[in-house]
């Protein structure tokens, strides 16, 4: 089975937080050296910013799957898989974060349950 990857002209989003600190805060490389798969990021096409998913971890590359619809009309879309580097990474979604909030209104919901009764 052959696969085909995506590869664009991805923005270097390190490149730019070099350039304009003050308005491009991108994930350290510390951050990008714990990246596993299944974690969301943001990487840009020069048009769109978009999330996805990582599949692959390599030293050299990035493999994922784009978890969101484009506006931008281009050739890829949803579920595309894509290949991009560390650099191109904007962002990376913290669902550490998430799992707390979900933590939290769960023991909230069960302790009003336990007050109403």
């Amino acid at each position: 089975m052959t696969l085909d990857f995506i590869i664009d002209s991805w923005v270097d989003a390190q490149e730019l937080h070099r350039s304009y600190p003050d308005k491009f805060d991108v994930p350290n490389n510390n951050e990008l050296d714990e990246l596993k798969t299944g974690n969301l990021v943001k990487i840009c096409n020069g048009k769109e910013r978009f999330w996805v998913e990582l599949k692959e971890i390599n030293d050299s590359y990035l493999i994922g799957r784009i978890d969101n619809e484009l506006c931008t009309g281009i050739n890829y879309d949803k579920n595309s898989i894509i290949m991009f580097e560390k650099k191109n990474i904007y962002s990376i979604y913290d669902n550490d974060i998430e799992n707390i909030i979900k933590t939290k209104l769960l023991n909230h919901a069960i302790l009003c349950k336990h007050k109403n009764n």
